[in-house]
C-alpha cells in the first residue's frame, strides 16, 4: 500500500515538476472571412444531396495553447459559417415556385494540434488539424403552391442536425498580431427536414421534406491575435 502511494507521490511529483519547467502561453484570435462551398454541398443539380450553397460568410474564434519553445500547441476553435441557398427551382418540391430562399447555418466546434515556424522577428508560418462537432440549420424556404385559380403561399423552416467533422488548414500571422488562414472543413452529412401544413380551397394539404446533405467548403479568414502569458 505505502508503495502505490510513493508512487503515485512521485509521478503527481515528476507532473508537477515538468509543467512548472515549461513556459506556458496562450492565444486567442477572433477572426472572420469568407466560405467557399465545395462538393455536393455547392452542386446545382438533380443529385438528391445537391446543395445550391453559394458564396458565403464566416466569423469565429480560436484559442491556442503554446507549450515552451517546441512551436506545437493545442489549439480549439469556433466558427460560425452561412452559405445561401440559390436556386430558380426546390428540386425536393418540383411543384413548388420558389420564391424565397435563406441560408445553411453551420456551427463547428472543433480542437486539435497547431504547429507554428518562425520566418523571422514578424512573420511566421502555421498549418493546423483538428475535429469536433457542427450543429447545422437548413434554409428557409418560401414559394407559391397551385395554379392561378387556387394557390397559396407556403413557408417552411427546415432544421439540420449535430455532425461530427474535421479540419485542416495553413496560414501567417505577422507582427504576432495579424494572422491570415486558409482551411478546408468536412462537416458530415446534415438531415436537413422540414414540414408545412397548407390550405388550397376549402382542402388542407400537409408536406414534409427531407434530405441527406453533405457539407464541405474553404473558409479563408483573417484575423486580430491577443497573447496571454502565464
Amino acid at each position: 500500500m505505502l508503495k502505490h502511494v510513493f508512487i503515485a507521490a512521485l509521478f503527481v511529483g515528476i507532473l508537477w515538476v515538468s509543467s512548472a519547467a515549461v513556459d506556458l502561453t496562450s492565444r486567442l484570435t477572433l477572426n472572420a472571412g469568407f466560405s467557399l462551398p465545395t462538393g455536393d454541398f455547392s452542386a446545382a443539380g438533380d443529385n438528391p444531396s445537391s446543395g445550391f450553397a453559394k458564396f458565403g460568410f464566416g466569423a469565429g474564434a480560436e484559442y491556442d495553447l503554446k507549450i515552451g519553445e517546441s512551436g506545437f500547441m493545442w489549439s480549439s476553435s469556433f466558427h460560425y459559417i452561412a452559405n445561401d441557398y440559390q436556386s430558380e427551382t426546390f428540386i425536393r418540391w418540383p411543384e413548388l415556385s420558389l420564391q424565397e430562399a435563406g441560408t445553411y447555418s453551420n456551427y463547428a466546434l472543433l480542437t486539435g494540434i497547431k504547429y507554428q515556424y518562425s520566418l523571422g522577428e514578424s512573420i511566421s508560418l502555421f498549418a493546423v488539424g483538428q475535429i469536433g462537432m457542427n450543429m447545422s440549420t437548413g434554409p428557409f424556404i418560401s414559394g407559391i403552391i397551385g395554379d392561378d385559380s387556387n394557390q397559396a403561399l407556403v413557408e417552411m423552416e427546415t432544421e439540420g442536425s449535430t455532425t461530427q467533422g474535421y479540419a485542416v488548414g495553413f496560414g501567417l500571422i505577422t507582427n504576432a498580431t495579424t494572422t491570415l488562414t486558409v482551411r478546408y472543413l468536412s462537416l458530415g452529412s446534415s438531415s436537413i427536414n422540414g414540414s408545412v401544413d397548407y390550405k388550397l380551397g376549402d382542402d388542407r394539404f400537409s408536406k414534409t421534406i427531407e434530405w441527406i446533405q453533405p457539407t464541405s467548403m474553404f473558409l479563408v479568414t483573417v484575423g486580430y491575435a491577443i497573447e496571454f502569458s502565464d
